[in-house]
């Protein structure tokens, strides 16, 4: 079949998997992992599909819903293999906490990038039919503050410029979804729960703390912290 005619993102599958086969890792353990990626990141394709729509009014609460966090990470989770193939070519062993930590740091990394995108792109998403974490979560607030308005294009952008506490909001969250992966929770690794258990402070602690900033945004506190360790 030419590469012309497939849909999506495949021609660019079918080449990865070009490459990894003539790696050989075709026939390793980790082999198992990319079929259980490719799974996972088709099945939240079909799940994003399911979201499609040809006016905003048609959005149901479900299909709102459904675009989470883990949605994000799972929609591209099979770009994960990459580090386990780098993993299983630098024969790391099986029980290494690396392969654990490694991906929670990529995953990390893949949803802050991602909201990010959707800061920038969700006025684009919406009049192409398409649904993303901001705009579906800026959607879920405009109903809860606006129970029988009428929803369009026009009134969320005017709303979203209304509402001086939104774009905070989705940096806390970020903040929130990135101390969970990699700070301070008992699903990390030893590697990562070794670094996580010289602090002295709680996840909640650290949250509460953020909360209180109310004239700083996450973008200000990393660039503080970016100074402090250049200087």
């Amino acid at each position: 079949m030419p590469p012309a005619t497939i849909l999506g993102a495949h021609p660019a599958l079918l080449k990865m998997m070009e490459s990894y086969v003539s790696l050989g890792l075709a026939t390793t353990p980790c082999w198992a992992n990319f079929w259980q990626l490719v799974h996972t990141s088709a099945t939240t394709y079909l799940q994003e599909t399911a979201t499609r729509f040809t006016h905003l009014a048609e959005i149901t609460p479900t299909q709102l819903a459904s675009l989470t966090l883990d949605f994000v990470g799972q929609r591209v989770a099979i770009i994960y293999f990459n580090t386990l193939a780098q993993c299983q070519l630098a024969a790391i062993p099986a029980n290494d906490a690396r392969w654990h930590d490694l991906i929670a740091a990529l995953r990390c990394f893949v949803v802050a990038r991602q909201i990010g995108d959707d800061v920038g792109d969700w006025q684009t998403d919406l009049q192409v039919g398409q649904l993303n974490y901001v705009s579906a979560r800026l959607i879920s607030r405009f109903y809860e503050v606006n129970h029988s308005q009428a929803i369009d294009l026009e009134r969320l952008v005017g709303y979203q410029i209304r509402d001086e506490t939104l774009w905070r909001e989705f940096e806390r969250a970020r903040l929130r979804q990135i101390l969970g992966e990699a700070g301070l929770l008992t699903e990390l690794g030893p590697g990562l729960t070794k670094l996580a258990n010289k602090s002295t402070a709680t996840l909640t602690e650290v949250v509460a703390e953020l909360d209180h900033l109310s004239d700083k945004s996450l973008s200000d506190l990393v660039l503080e912290q970016r100074r402090a360790k250049l200087w």
